[in-house]
């Protein structure tokens, strides 16, 4: 009925859907496992103040706020980042942290394709790493990420929001108006161009400094093509040192053997406010509408609104865009959430035997379900069918007299006696 939906925005996850959920969960875990990430799991509520400190504005709109019985204002977790970074400035840990959490999300967002008001995120983070490795190794890590889920047509595109500040403020932009132009940037790939001059314009930028700066923005490629062009053009002199992070990031990513996923595209920014440094996101090539699988970037003083500054960076994914993205793929094809048996009685005399032979195979760690509605037995088929369950145990008296049973499997329909001693062999 209408009036008992999930509030907009939000769903309920339905057993298929968390079948294919849980899969994509396990494999993140063993990627990240494996790299010697540590699991942690921050609350779901932080204090506002905090939240909002370096999230920039959109997303300051977007936070669901609370306030606790003591009066204390609180917000529910937009992302992870945040509530990482003050366990990494507050806990005793031993640097770098590296750290991942597999969560729930809030944004007061406008729900979309593959976008919701409630919704789950990978996240890794590295706290008090400085150099441009640990930014290679995330880069490196969410490749392998979507690599292990089967998805290979995407690309990863790099930037560094210190480049596309100082272009900014060469087309005479003041300090105040700095973030907005980022965040305005950041919608280049929503907007029309009419539109994004217009959005430039509440920030006080002309409409030839706007066109400017989208022109500035334009350039795109390899890493490696893309660093040769900026050291010939005059337009990005004084930017050295970026440069030359370019250069090694660029040899890094080829040591990592991720190079050929990645491209310079100097209009990306990120839209969040606290990152200082290398930014990225990934786009599924096939279903671009989804937008970014990761992003993530570096933000060396976020920690520091907690009292300890250290740098940081971090990449995080949203499960529900991989999910998409996976399901357009037919990665998932089309595997039900079935146990590895249903164990059905022939008759009521056979429901105790049943009970204990489910006991046993779920002992040596196997999926077993009984039915424990005393349906027929053409009943309890239909319904070990339906739930996708992969074989069937027909537990009659002639055969358990024997010290058998019949297996039936559901894709073939094949039949045979085995042994009850040899089901868990």
């Amino acid at each position: 009925m209408p009036e008992f939906q999930p509030p907009k925005g939000m769903k309920d996850i339905m057993p298929e859907e968390m079948a294919k959920r849980k899969e994509i969960y396990a494999k993140i875990r063993t990627v990240l496992d494996r790299w010697n990430y540590t699991e942690v799991e921050p609350p779901a509520l932080e204090d506002l103040k905090p939240l909002t400190a370096k999230s920039g504005e959109d997303v300051k709109n977007e936070i669901y706020l609370l306030q606790d019985k003591g009066g204390r204002e609180l917000g529910l977790r937009f992302d992870l980042t945040v509530g990482l970074a003050r366990m990494a400035a507050t806990a005793p840990v031993t640097f770098p942290f590296k750290a991942y959490a597999i969560s729930n999300m809030w944004r007061y967002d406008n729900p979309q394709f593959g976008r919701f008001r409630s919704f789950w995120q990978w996240d890794v983070e590295i706290f008090g790493a400085k150099g441009i490795k640990a930014d290679a190794e995330t880069i490196a890590l969410a490749v392998e990420i979507l690599n292990a889920l089967g998805l290979k047509n995407f690309e990863v595109r790099i930037n560094d929001r210190r480049l596309v500040e100082c272009i900014i403020k060469s087309c005479g932009v003041k300090e105040e108006n700095v973030e907005g132009a980022l965040r305005t940037i950041d919608k280049i790939a929503k907007l029309q161009k009419h539109a994004l001059l217009s959005e430039f314009e509440k920030y006080g930028i002309k409409k030839a400094d706007a066109e400017k700066i989208l022109s500035s923005l334009s350039m795109r490629g390899k890493i490696a093509d893309v660093t040769a062009k900026l050291e010939k053009s005059k337009e990005f002199g004084g930017l050295e040192q970026i440069i030359g992070e370019f250069k090694t990031l660029g040899e890094l990513l080829r040591a990592f053997g991720v190079y050929d996923k990645c491209v310079l595209d100097l209009s990306v920014v990120r839209g969040l406010g606290y990152y200082t440094g290398i930014v990225y996101e990934a786009a599924d090539l096939k279903t671009p509408e989804l937008g970014s699988l990761f992003g993530g970037g570096r933000y060396d003083n976020l920690a520091g609104i907690y009292g300890r500054k250290m740098p940081a960076c971090g990449v995080a994914g949203g499960i529900e865009r991989t999910l998409a993205a996976m399901e357009a793929a037919g990665l998932f094809g089309g595997k039900k959430n079935g146990a590895e048996y249903f164990v059905a009685a022939v008759n009521d005399s056979m429901r105790a035997d049943t009970i204990k032979i489910a006991a046993n195979l779920r002992k040596s760690g196997i999926s077993a379900e009984i039915d424990i509605m005393n349906k027929s037995l053409r009943e309890q088929f239909d319904f070990a069918n339906k739930t996708g369950a992969k074989k069937i145990i027909i537990v009659g008296p002639k055969e358990l007299a024997e010290g058998a049973v019949i297996v039936r499997n559901m894709k073939t329909g094949k039949e045979g006696k085995v042994r009850v001693s040899e089901l868990t062999s």
